[in-house]
């Protein structure tokens, strides 16, 4: 499947379960893909990240020509975050 641009629709997705310090924007985010994951952050997959006290979600793809950042702060409630490991969705 691919879009407008003719290129594909990210692979997989990871989900980060160990939250992350949400100071952490691009750079640090795809910096932690790289050493934490060893996986390439351009590779076409979509990578989920949450603070501490989950009500906070980062997500971080490539796209053809650089990376996206999306956030999303939620005013009440927390979003439901595994506590352990989970493999990447495909």
């Amino acid at each position: 499947m691919s879009n407008d641009h003719g290129y594909k629709m990210e692979k997989k997705i990871y989900l980060i379960s160990k939250p992350v310090d949400f100071r952490l924007s691009i750079n640090g985010l795809t910096a932690y893909v790289q050493e934490v994951l060893r996986v390439s952050p351009s590779c076409g997959s979509c990578f989920l990240f949450c603070n501490k006290a989950k009500d906070k979600i980062k997500i971080v793809h490539w796209d053809f020509n650089g990376f996206w950042l999306h956030y999303k702060r939620l005013e009440t409630g927390r979003f439901v975050w595994p506590d352990q490991r989970v493999e990447p969705y495909e």
